[in-house]
């Protein structure tokens, strides 16, 4: 009979695995639906095949400047560091400016960054009493 397996614990991803994430799926996402982006088309945050030179620089610009006008930029792009999301501009921050950085970024702590500006965004809409999740959708007009 062969001996109880030991579970192996790897350190990043215990360190990922850990209570400070969101409960749900639905609060880990929540910041999403206060993007500015929502307000404009998906091509403008993400480079068609084949695209580079001055036309992905105008492209890339023009989505940074939607970003900087966004309630949670800075949550989007503490998400894409922490992901290391491949494709986009997220929360200012175009692919190449996300690979630059990945050199020098620690996994556990660009986690930690998400963590915290999720939370931080959390509490500003609480205190505001800013219900965090969609606004409400005027049908008014």
């Amino acid at each position: 009979m062969r001996g109880r397996a030991v579970p192996v614990r790897l350190p990043c991803v215990t360190a990922a695995i850990s209570s400070s994430w969101p409960a749900s799926r639905n609060e880990f996402w929540s910041w999403q639906v206060r993007g500015a982006c929502r307000t404009v088309g998906p091509s403008l945050f993400y480079s068609p095949e084949g695209e580079r030179g001055s036309r992905k620089r105008r492209r890339e610009s023009s989505a940074k400047a939607i970003c900087a006008t966004c309630e949670v930029a800075e949550i989007c792009a503490a998400y894409a560091l922490a992901w290391r999301e491949p494709y986009g501009t997220w929360g200012g921050l175009s692919e190449s400016d996300r690979e630059a950085r990945y050199p020098d970024l620690d996994p556990a702590q660009a986690g930690a960054d998400y963590r915290g500006a999720l939370a931080a965004w959390q509490r500003r809409a609480e205190l505001a009493g800013d219900p965090v999740g969609p606004r409400p959708v005027s049908l008014s007009g």
